[in-house]
C-alpha cells in the first residue's frame, strides 16, 4: 500500500508469468482506493480491476495508468489466484504517481520510521515507593479487607456493601512460578502502578520443573509440581497484602499424558478442547484438579483458594468450548467424534450450534454447582472466549454461572491507514461495540483479557492513546473489571526491549508483552486512575441499561472518533491522548498544548485530593515508541521484516501543561522509577504554573508539587 493523496493518476507495472492458469480469469490484480479511514473508493463492494490473466505464458510486462478518485488517501495493490490450478509468478511491481513518475515512488521493500532524534528508552527495573509514579493509594490493602466479592444487582460488589472494581493484568506462563524475591518485586510494582487484579491462568503449561502446576517428570496430569505450587502459593500472597486481587483461571493449556487414560491422547488440543466438554474421563480429570487446587491451603495465608476473600472470581476455562468447532471441525479426532454424535442421538437433538449450547450450558452449570458444593464462594464463569457467536453467549447465562467473563481482542479494519490504527478512529464504537454482544443487564460482566492484534508486531505504536481511551470505556460503560495482556518473564529489567529481542534466555518474540511495552506500562497509573476513581457523580451507574442497548457513536465523553482525538477529563486525571490537531486541552485543573501529531500528555493528582485541589500531581508524556531497527515488512505495516534490538526508542514530544494550582510549587524530571533526576524550570502567571516539555530530555514523567 501507500499514500496517493497528491496524485491525479497512478501507473501500475509488474513482471507476470503464468503457469496452467485456469479459465478466464484464473488470477488478477484489482487496486483497491481508501479514504482515510480505510474505507474502500469510490465502490465498497470492489476495487480497480488492472489485469487478468489464464493459461501459461512466458515473463512478460503489465502496465496501466489508473485515476485516483477524489478523496482517496491511499491505494492497496492486491494480485487474487482463483483457485488451486496453477501458478502466477510475480516480479518487479511498481505504482508510481503519473504522468510525473518522479512525484512518487512505491516498491514492496522495508519500511521504517525515521528516528533520527529520538532518545533510548531509560528502563524500569521497579518503582520508588513514595515517588510521585507511585499509585498504590489507589489499592486498599490488604486484598479481602471488604469482605469476599459477591454478586449485587448485576454488579460486582463486597460483602461489606463497596462496590468491587478491578483494573488488571493478565500473566502469561509461566510468569505465576517466580521465585521468592523476584515475586516480591513484581507485587511491589504492580501495586505502585494502580494495579489492583492479576488474572492467573494457563498454569497447566508444560514448561518443564518449577514451571508448570503438574509435575513433568510424570506420565500424567494429575500430580501438582510441589516447587512450582509453593512459588503460585507466595504470589499469591505476596498480592494479596499489597491489595492485589486474584481472578483464577482453572482449564486451559493442560497437555494430557499417557497415564491419564484418555483417548487418543496424542491428539488431544490443549485442555481437551471440545471434548472436554462431554467426555466423562476429561471431565473428571478436569473437576478433581479444579478441587485439588481450590482446596489447597496456602501455607503463607493460611487460607484455601475457596475460601479466600482476595479471589475476585474463577473462571472455568479459558477458549474450550465445543464452539470452536465451528472454524476447525478437525478438533475433534474420529473416536471423541463419533462419541459426541451419540450423545445427540440420545438425547434427540439436531446435531449443531443449538445442541452443542444445551450440552455445554449443561456442562458448565454442573461443574460450577459441584464447586459451589465444595463451598467456593468467589463468583463463577464459565468460558472467558473472543467468541461472540450468539448460542456460545447463550451458554455463558446457564443457571449457577455468576458473571460474564470476556476476552476482547481489539483489530484495525483490513484496510485502515496504517497511521491511523489505533482505537480512538474506530467510529463503530471501539471497545464497548464489541462488549454490546457478551454484556447482561443481570449479571456483572468483566474483560478478563484484551489487548490489541498487532499482526506479529510487538505493540501498536498508538498504544499509550488506546490504553488511556479503553480504561476510560470500562469506566463510562460501568465494567467490573478490565484485564489487559499480559506479562512474560521477559523483559525482566522493564522497557529495557521488546520480548524476545533482549538475548540470552529472552528469545520469545511475543506480542503485547506490556513489561516491554514502556507507552502502556508508563500510562498505568493514569489509566488505573481513570477505572478505579471513578467518580459516583459519572452517569455510567445510573443509566447501564440504557447505555447497553445500543452503541453510540462516541461512547466516552471527550473521544471524537472522527478526528482520533481523546480529551481525558475526571476531577483525578486530566490530559490529552492521540491526534491532538493543533487544539489545546482547557480543563479545570489543567490545560495541554502540543503541536505534535500523535502524543499523550497526561497529569494526574497523586493522593486522595482531585488536580484542582492537590498538592502533588504526576505528569507523563509520550509518543511512539519501538525498537532500534525495527522494519515492516512495506508501507502497509502488515508484516515485520526485522524485530530490531535494544534499545527502545522514544520519540520525543514538545507540550505545555499549565497546573491551575497556586502556591509554592516546584517541578521535577523523574527517571522511569519515579526517582528525582533534576528540578525544572516553571513559567508561572496568577492562574498558576506552566510546565514546558522541549522533547530534548529523555523523561517521560515529571512531578509537580507544592512543598
Amino acid at each position: 500500500g501507500t499514500v496517493v493523496e497528491p496524485f491525479p493518476r497512478l501507473a501500475v507495472s509488474m513482471m507476470v508469468k503464468g503457469r496452467a492458469l485456469r479459465g478466464a480469469g484464473g488470477a488478477e490484480a484489482q487496486l483497491f482506493f481508501l479514504d482515510g479511514l480505510g474505507t474502500p473508493l469510490p465502490d465498497p463492494t470492489g476495487g480497480v480491476g488492472l489485469f487478468r490473466w489464464s493459461g501459461t505464458f512466458d515473463w512478460q510486462r503489465e502496465q496501466v495508468i489508473v485515476p485516483v478518485p477524489n478523496g482517496a488517501v491511499r491505494a492497496v495493490l492486491q494480485l487474487t489466484k482463483s483457485d488451486g490450478s496453477g501458478a502466477l509468478y510475480v516480479d518487479d511491481v511498481s505504482v508510481r504517481s503519473a504522468p510525473d513518475p518522479d512525484a512518487a515512488s512505491w516498491t514492496p521493500f522495508h519500511s521504517q520510521d525515521d528516528t533520527n532524534g529520538w532518545a533510548a528508552v531509560q528502563p524500569s527495573p521497579t518503582i520508588e515507593a513514595k515517588s510521585a509514579l507511585d499509585a498504590s493509594f489507589l489499592l486498599d490493602a490488604p486484598a479481602g479487607k471488604h469482605g469476599f466479592v459477591t454478586v449485587k444487582e448485576g454488579r460486582l460488589f463486597f460483602t461489606s456493601g463497596r462496590r468491587a472494581r478491578f483494573y488488571g493484568v493478565a500473566l502469561l506462563p509461566p510468569a505465576a512460578f517466580l521465585d521468592t524475591e523476584r515475586a516480591d518485586a513484581f507485587a511491589d510494582r504492580l501495586a505502585r502502578s494502580g494495579i489492583n487484579l492479576v488474572r492467573i491462568g494457563d498454569l497447566e503449561t508444560p514448561l518443564g520443573p518449577d514451571r508448570s502446576l503438574y509435575d513433568d517428570t510424570l506420565d500424567d496430569t494429575k500430580s501438582f509440581d510441589e516447587i512450582a505450587l509453593a512459588k503460585l502459593d507466595h504470589l499469591i500472597a505476596a498480592l494479596k497484602k499489597r491489595g492485589i486481587y486474584i481472578a483464577l483461571e482453572l482449564q486451559g493449556t493442560r497437555r494430557f499424558r499417557s497415564g491419564d487414560d484418555v483417548k487418543d491422547v496424542g491428539k488431544l488440543p490443549l485442555g481437551g478442547g471440545p471434548a472436554a466438554v462431554f467426555d466423562p474421563t476429561l471431565k473428571k480429570l478436569a473437576l478433581d484438579s479444579a478441587l485439588a487446587l481450590l482446596n489447597h491451603v496456602n501455607p503463607e495465608t493460611g487460607r484455601a483458594l475457596r475460601e479466600e476473600p482476595a479471589l475476585a472470581w474463577v473462571t472455568l476455562a479459558g477458549e474450550i468450548t465445543m464452539f470452536n468447532l465451528i472454524d476447525t471441525p478437525s478438533l475433534l479426532s474420529p473416536t471423541y467424534n463419533a462419541e459426541l454424535k451419540e450423545i445427540a442421538a440420545k438425547s434427540n437433538e439436531v446435531f449443531g450450534r443449538h445442541f452443542w449450547q444445551t450440552l455445554e450450558a449443561k456442562h458448565w452449570s454442573e461443574f460450577a454447582g459441584t464447586l459451589r458444593k465444595d463451598k467456593v464462594k468467589a463468583p463463577i464463569a464459565s468460558v472467558s472466549h473472543w467468541l461472540r457467536e450468539k448460542n456460545f453467549v447463550d451458554s455463558l447465562q446457564a443457571p449457577g454461572l455468576d458473571l460474564i467473563d470476556d476476552r476482547l481482542y481489539w483489530t484495525a479494519s483490513t484496510w485502515s491507514n496504517p497511521s491511523r490504527r489505533s482505537l480512538l478512529w474506530s467510529l463503530d464504537g471501539g471497545l464497548a461495540a464489541g462488549a454490546l454482544r457478551k454484556r447482561k443487564s443481570d449479571r456483572p460482566y468483566v474483560v478478563g483479557q484484551w489487548a490489541e492484534q498487532t499482526a506479529g508486531a510487538w505493540a501498536s505504536p498508538y498504544e499509550g492513546a488506546d490504553i488511556m481511551l479503553a480504561s476510560a470505556t470500562a469506566a463510562a460503560e460501568d465494567w467490573d473489571a478490565l484485564v489487559r495482556r499480559g506479562i512474560f518473564v521477559h523483559p525482566i529489567n522493564w522497557g529495557s526491549s521488546a520480548a524476545g529481542i533482549g538475548g540470552g534466555e529472552d528469545i520469545y518474540q511475543l506480542p503485547e508483552v506490556v513489561n516491554g511495552i514502556p507507552q502502556v506500562f508508563s500510562l498505568w497509573p493514569h489509566a488505573a486512575s481513570v477505572m478505579l476513581r471513578r467518580a459516583a457523580t459519572d452517569d455510567g451507574a445510573k443509566d447501564t441499561d440504557k447505555r447497553s442497548a445500543h452503541v453510540r457513536r462516541a461512547p466516552v465523553k471527550g473521544w471524537d472518533p472522527t478526528r482520533g482525538r481523546f480529551v481525558i477529563d475526571t476531577p483525578y486525571t486530566q490530559g490529552l491522548a492521540g491526534w491532538p490537531g493543533d487544539e489545546p486541552a482547557s480543563l479545570e485543573g489543567i490545560s495541554v498544548q502540543t503541536n505534535e501529531p500523535f502524543a499523550v500528555i497526561v497529569a494526574s493528582s497523586v493522593g486522595k485530593e482531585p488536580i484542582i485541589s492537590s498538592k502533588r500531581i504526576l505528569v507523563t508524556a509520550i509518543a511512539r515508541v519501538e525498537p532500534t531497527g525495527f522494519h515492516w515488512v512495506d508501507d502497509w505495516r502488515r508484516d515485520v521484516a526485522d524485530p530490531g534490538r535494544p534499545p527502545l526508542l522514544q520519540e520525543p514530544v514538545s507540550a505545555r501543561v499549565h497546573w491551575n494550582r497556586k502556591g509554592a510549587i516546584k517541578g521535577y524530571h523523574l527517571d522511569n522509577t519515579g526517582k528525582r533526576v533534576a528540578e525544572v524550570k516553571l513559567r508561572r502567571d496568577d492562574q498558576g504554573v506552566e510546565l514546558v516539555i522541549d522533547g530534548t530530555a529523555s523523561t517521560l514523567h515529571w512531578e509537580l508539587v507544592i512543598e
